[in-house]
């Protein structure tokens, strides 16, 4: 499965936005969206629906909280302490 970072991209350049025109569209700056592109930042879950609206993404399938474990939280998790 695609990660957040690679869907967004490959749906808006499907969609033949750019970077900022989403951006406005969702109400951030283009870097805070560029930073989701680049997968440095994780939008949070209000954006994440407004994204899928935009570009026409199945919420359900790709944001279900089953995938959100393996796509949102993984980059994020935190080595154990030892």
């Amino acid at each position: 499965m695609k990660s957040i970072s690679d869907l967004i991209k490959s749906k808006r350049e499907e969609f033949g936005f750019t970077q900022q025109q989403v951006a406005d569209k969702i109400g951030k700056g283009l870097r805070a969206y560029q930073y989701y592109e680049e997968g440095r930042s994780v939008p949070k879950i209000e954006i994440l629906l407004h994204l899928a609206n935009i570009l026409q993404i199945p919420y359900e399938t790709h944001f279900n909280s089953q995938n959100n474990e393996q796509i949102v939280r993984k980059p994020f998790q935190r080595k154990p302490k030892n």
